[in-house]
């Protein structure tokens, strides 16, 4: 198959993709103004988010947040950009020292999953793991590979 036939069945398949069901949560963290942040939440494009909250004894009252919808794509765009660039927007609400662990798993259909996480600190840095970078380390394992997608 050509290359220009390869890209019009993976056009033909994302069109004919069921919606995806997005589930994620993050780690708890300290935000700055706890009101703004909850703001911020309710802004977010998911269908169900919930705000969950704990006390710990060092550090006053943390913050997390969970979700869940349906949709056409996980929370990053195809580049591995988050949509609006929540990473960045979560950043602006993290109390300098904190860091937020974002983790999203997605499924479309029966069996194709998806999945990343993200830790993200008050300056902005990122570090990520996709699940799709297990297929660019198995080269020492053995030869042959068949990736977990129709």
């Amino acid at each position: 198959m050509s290359k220009s036939s390869c890209a019009v069945v993976r056009e033909h398949r994302v069109r004919t993709n069921p919606p995806r069901t997005v589930t994620g949560r993050t780690s708890y963290f300290r935000v700055k103004d706890p009101k703004l942040f909850e703001q911020w939440l309710s802004s977010l494009p998911w269908q169900e988010v919930k705000v969950l909250t704990r006390e710990d004894t060092q550090h006053g009252p943390l913050l997390a947040f969970g979700y869940r919808s349906e949709c056409m794509e996980d929370s990053r765009s195809e580049r591995g950009t988050p949509v609006r660039n929540l990473v960045a927007e979560l950043a602006n609400h993290l109390m300098r020292g904190w860091v937020a662990v974002w983790r999203e798993v997605s499924i479309a259909g029966s069996f194709d999953l998806s999945g990343f996480a993200i830790a993200i600190n008050a300056e902005g840095r990122v570090h990520m793991v996709d699940l799709e970078l297990i297929y660019q380390s198995v080269d020492s394992l053995g030869h042959h590979l068949s990736p977990a997608e129709d």
